[in-house]
């Protein structure tokens, strides 16, 4: 996929359903499509649970914007995201959106971003759910394992390099169909 580097990126981060130990992760994602130019993360500053946020956002020059549990148990904080990304979407500033969650309420978002012609990045863990992933243009996961890349022309480099070809033959023959297409 060719990515378009000079994209002005807005990057919206669900603190409660996020870690601040992947903000390094996050902007290299961001980078590679254009510039961070709206950097917000989303939380109720109150709650202990969410201290580790404050030096990322002060280290990567995010805001953080207040959502109040009002009432304990809903989602205040999904609700505060999703209203900025149609304000943001509205106002035509940016060519990409960043989401970065595992929570499938996101999944609409995502969808409605995608439809108006902009790319949605997606940046969480791989408990997040497929529909999710699949609503975004690109989905890197937070837990993925680093795979390093063989030198080349030696056999390792070839058998990664066609990888997705031995697990479609593996797939056909567990099947039971006889030919390989």
């Amino acid at each position: 996929m060719k990515k378009e580097k000079d994209l002005s990126v807005a990057v919206l981060i669900d603190g409660d359903n996020a870690s601040s130990e992947k903000m390094e992760d996050v902007m290299w994602f961001v980078s590679r499509y254009g510039a961070a130019v709206v950097r917000r993360i989303y939380g109720d500053w109150t709650k202990k649970s969410l201290s580790g946020w404050k030096d990322a956002a002060r280290d990567y020059s995010f805001r953080m914007v207040q959502a109040s549990s009002f009432v304990l148990g809903k989602n205040t904080t999904d609700i505060a995201l999703v209203m900025d990304a149609m304000d943001i979407l509205h106002e035509g500033r940016v060519g990409c959106f960043c989401l970065v969650a595992s929570d499938g309420d996101y999944t609409l978002l995502a969808q409605r971003i995608r439809e108006s012609g902009l790319t949605v990045l997606g940046y969480g863990e791989g408990k997040t759910p497929v529909a999710l992933v699949r609503s975004c243009t690109e989905f890197l996961l937070a837990d993925r394992k680093e795979e390093k890349p063989f030198q080349e022309n030696t056999p390792e480099f070839f058998i990664q390099r066609d990888m997705e070809y031995f697990d479609k033959a593996f797939e056909q023959a567990a099947d039971g169909k006889a030919e390989v297409s």
